[in-house]
C-alpha cells in the first residue's frame, strides 16, 4: 500500500496543475517527494500562495519525468493500493496528468482515509479538535485529524511531503497500518 498526496495550484481541475506529489510506501516507509514544474504560472490561485510556503512554481521536474519517477517507485509492489485523504481529489488530478502524457496511473485501488478515520473516531468516542465553519460539526480535514491524534508535524502543512508523513502517523496510531 502507498499513501499519496498532491498539492495543486488551485481547485479547478480544468485549469490548475499539480505542483507537488508525495508517495510513501507503507512496507518500508520509503518516501518519494517530487516538485512538479507548473506550466501555466498565471493560473495559480491566490489562496494557494497563502496556504503554501512555496514561491518558485517554475522549478521542479517536467510532468513526464515526474510520472516516470512515480511509476518507477510504485512498480515493484504487488499491491498498488493508494491511500489518500479525500482520495477523489488526488485521484482525478493524478489520472488526468498521467492521461495527458499517454500513461495510465498505476493504481489497482484507491481508498479514502476520511471514512476510515470517521469510523475509528465514532467507535472510540473521540472528539475531533476542529469543527466545520458552516455546520459546526466535527471536521475531518487533515489538519483537524493531525491535531486530534497529536501527530507531530515534520514541516509546514499543505506540503505533500508533510501531509503524507502526518497521514501515515494517523493511520499507524489508529492501527489501520501496522
Amino acid at each position: 500500500m502507498f499513501i499519496i498526496d498532491t498539492e495543486t495550484t488551485g481547485l479547478n481541475i480544468e485549469i490548475h496543475e499539480i505542483h507537488e506529489i508525495s508517495i510513501l510506501d507503507t512496507r518500508d516507509s520509503r518516501q518519494l517527494n517530487i516538485d512538479v514544474k507548473v506550466e501555466n504560472i498565471t493560473s495559480i490561485s491566490p489562496e494557494i500562495l497563502v496556504m503554501t510556503d512555496k514561491r518558485d512554481f517554475r522549478s521542479g521536474l517536467e510532468k513526464i519525468d515526474a510520472i516516470l519517477m512515480c511509476n518507477n517507485f510504485i512498480k515493484d509492489s504487488d499491491s498498488k493500493i493508494m491511500l489518500a485523504h479525500n482520495a477523489s481529489f488526488d485521484r482525478k488530478r493524478l489520472e488526468k496528468m498521467w492521461k495527458r502524457n499517454y500513461f495510465e496511473f498505476p493504481a489497482d485501488k484507491w481508498i479514502d482515509t476520511i471514512p476510515i478515520i470517521k469510523e475509528y473516531v465514532s467507535k472510540n468516542k473521540i472528539e475531533m479538535v476542529g469543527k466545520t465553519k458552516k455546520t459546526c460539526k466535527p471536521s475531518f480535514r487533515l489538519e483537524s485529524c493531525i491535531d486530534t491524534f497529536n501527530i507531530e508535524k515534520p514541516g509546514a502543512l499543505h506540503s505533500a511531503k508533510t501531509d503524507v508523513k502526518c497521514l501515515y502517523g494517523i493511520l499507524k496510531k489508529i492501527k489501520f497500518l501496522n
